[in-house]
């Protein structure tokens, strides 16, 4: 359909030009949430000691990048680049993606140190995994970035769903 093409390059693309709530409506719809920050951190494999979820230092085969430190000019088809340890494919370098967390800082307790939780509010919803448009650095599993929740016109920020929502730790 017409509306299809505008919100993603390719029929097996990610969804972009999406807004944090039209993404928090359609993963509810279908029984599913968005990931809070450290779901996000955990599935992209944080926790290992790595700046990448597939090791210690940038890799151009994994993420959607072309010749080094230069990214593509464009969204890739869902999982043209190999899943991570945990089976999770394209977690960085395609698309951004809403998490569920407001931006903020964390403080830091025992019980945040576990399962991390963002601000109870907030101005910003935070967006995790870099996009094909940024930089190699906006790929590392640690990188925060944030957008205003209404926004829907960026073409590189999407989304994923989570269901039967497991702690993190």
């Amino acid at each position: 359909d017409s509306r299809r093409s505008t919100l993603s390059s390719c029929d097996d693309c990610p969804v972009s030009k999406v807004s944090w709530y039209e993404a928090v409506d359609y993963c509810y719809l279908i029984g599913k949430t968005l990931p809070s920050e450290a779901q996000w951190e955990k599935a992209a494999g944080g926790g290992n000691g790595c700046e990448f979820p597939w090791g210690p230092q940038f890799d151009a085969l994994h993420p959607n990048a072309h010749g080094g430190l230069k990214l593509r000019d464009k969204a890739r088809v869902v999982g043209s680049y190999p899943p991570n340890k945990y089976g999770v494919y394209d977690m960085t370098g395609n698309m951004w993606e809403w998490t569920a967390d407001w931006y903020g800082s964390y403080i830091n307790t025992g019980e945040t140190m576990r399962n991390p939780k963002g601000p109870k509010s907030g101005i910003m919803k935070v967006r995790r995994g870099g996009a094909w448009s940024d930089s190699i650095k906006a790929m590392a599993v640690g990188y925060r970035d944030w957008s205003y929740p209404q926004s829907r016109s960026l073409n590189d920020v999407g989304f994923r769903c989570v269901g039967n929502v497991v702690d993190p730790k």
